[in-house]
């Protein structure tokens, strides 16, 4: 009976295998020890591939660049149009592989990440603010995209309903009437489309030259 060959042990292999356990088990779950379990060698010959685990996080965000697109900076690009959808990509990206917004965060950026920030300060150049607005402009984006998501997942009560239930039965409705209402409006689906409200205002928000 033939054995069955291990894959070639490669970086792209490493980094896909990573995925795949980050998607699967969760982030925390994510080890150097569980990934050479996962992909069948021991753990050190992961570490002719990938130095340590902060390159093997650089590596899984260099993944999720790869599928962004971001259309050339030229005569006819439009500033506003190209932001706007590439604040609604990030924001489908970090939804896709939930581990990597956190690992946006705190991961050492990779050439492909500079390359998209090249691009990302490059279309806030063009959008005719001066250099110090545009330059709040990129981070209140950042902050704007990143963070949402970062609250999202972070809110795991949200989905329980038990714990929700129970949450609200501690607000005093004399006392909490606005809270009451807010967590109202978010049970009910009237908040599903702040993060594009919020990110319209922002866009709309600074004066050009």
């Amino acid at each position: 009976m033939a054995t069955k060959r291990r894959p070639k042990l490669t970086r792209d292999a490493i980094v896909d295998a990573a995925i795949h356990v980050a998607e699967r088990d969760g982030l925390p779950k994510l080890s150097m020890r569980n990934l050479a379990k996962e992909l069948g060698f021991e753990v050190m010959s992961l570490y002719t591939h990938v130095s340590n685990k902060a390159d093997l996080h650089t590596g899984m965000v260099e993944y999720c660049i790869d599928q962004i697109e971001t259309p050339d900076i030229d005569d006819t690009f439009d500033w506003r149009t190209a932001l706007h959808k590439h604040a609604l990509d990030l924001k489908a990206l970090f939804e896709r592989h939930p581990w990597s917004v956190e690992l946006w965060l705190r991961s050492i950026p990779g050439p492909r990440r500079f390359d998209l920030m090249e691009w990302q300060l490059a279309a806030f150049a063009a959008s005719g603010l001066g250099e110090h607005d545009a330059h709040q402009a990129y981070h209140a984006f950042f902050n704007h995209t990143v963070g949402y998501m970062l609250q999202r997942h972070a809110m795991t009560f949200a989905r329980d309903d038990i714990a929700v239930q129970e949450m609200i039965s501690t607000l005093d409705p004399d006392r909490h009437p606005n809270v009451l209402h807010h967590v109202d409006q978010h049970r009910n689906g009237h908040m599903d489309d702040s993060f594009e409200h919020t990110l319209n205002l922002l866009l709309d928000s600074y004066p050009r030259e």
